[in-house]
């Protein structure tokens, strides 16, 4: 995906090929939220965000449950994402939330808490390992 400058556009046609070398026996849905995680990493990677927020609408639309560093990284507020208002990060934070995995609840809390009420983040109880 990152071998062609912008290869990570072309999405439709990893998925095409994807279903139909059947890549893991998964089926469509699983299959397409799996793509669409690796191409919005790719498209982060390469700092297209614009990509990235349109990749990120795709799996809410769907109701994939993939991608959820993906949701956080572009609600985060140190990260300046012109195109998305407050109101789109603050969905986009709540939608990770509800798709991240148990030990990562407190960062993606942290963001949440930083877009509501500014300075104050959470203390994460549990100590680092």
């Amino acid at each position: 995906m990152n071998s062609v400058e912008c290869g990570y556009k072309k999405y439709q046609q990893l998925l095409k090929l994807a279903v139909f070398l059947h890549i893991d026996e998964m089926e469509l849905g699983e299959t397409e939220s799996r793509i669409l995680d690796m191409v919005g990493k790719a498209a982060l990677e390469a700092e297209d965000l614009s990509f990235c927020v349109a990749i990120c609408h795709n799996i809410m639309a769907k109701e994939y449950e993939t991608g959820w560093e993906l949701f956080a990284h572009l609600a985060d507020t140190s990260i300046n994402v012109e195109m998305l208002e407050k109101d789109a990060k603050i969905a986009f934070v709540n939608y990770a939330l509800h798709i991240c995995p148990d030990d990562q609840l407190f960062r993606v809390l942290n963001i949440r808490k930083f877009l509501l009420y500014g300075d104050q983040r959470f203390e994460d109880p549990l100590p680092s390992i």
